[in-house]
């Protein structure tokens, strides 16, 4: 499970990069800068934890498991 993971992480890691660098870069209409690459990946990372923990809680879900308090 964990290499699946890893073989699903890097591609989608690598595509948020890209896209969210090349959205950054339309929007300031800038040439490559490195300080704006770097943010880019800095948001990257999270959106695409959360997006990792939502789909595995629905997949909890969809599994009928029940989280107690």
């Amino acid at each position: 499970m964990t290499i699946l993971f890893l073989i699903l992480l890097i591609p989608l890691l690598a595509g948020a990069w890209y896209g969210i660098d090349y959205l950054v870069k339309k929007i300031m209409k800038e040439r490559y800068n490195v300080k704006i690459t770097l943010i880019s990946f800095v948001v990257a990372v999270p959106v695409l934890f959360m997006m990792f923990v939502y789909i595995l809680l629905s997949l909890a879900f969809m599994s009928g498991a029940e989280f107690k308090d």
